[in-house]
């Protein structure tokens, strides 16, 4: 995925952005709501997502997931230079 299509929803945009600004962090949707300030609907779907596209690697333990932050280095590269030339609020 083009990270133009990865970031075209508002919900992937602040997950991706998130995750870039803290690549070695895993967090719980729980978590991740509250870093992005989406609500639960909009994070699990922007999450499914990503975890789709490759950005992101699920980690399930009993009763919660956690999401870690594992897209490939090219990608890593361009989400970076991305969120860099576009410093706008995110």
């Amino acid at each position: 995925m083009k990270i133009k299509e990865l970031i075209k929803s508002d919900a992937r945009k602040k997950v991706v952005h998130f995750f870039n600004a803290n690549p070695s962090s895993i967090d719980t949707l729980k978590g991740i709501t509250t870093w992005t300030g989406l609500d639960s609907a909009s994070a699990i779907k922007a999450l499914e997502e990503l975890v789709k596209a490759g950005i992101l690697i699920p980690h399930r333990v009993s009763s919660t997931v956690g999401y870690a932050y594992a897209p490939p280095k090219k990608i890593a590269r361009d989400i970076k230079k991305y969120f860099q030339a576009h410093s706008q609020k995110v």
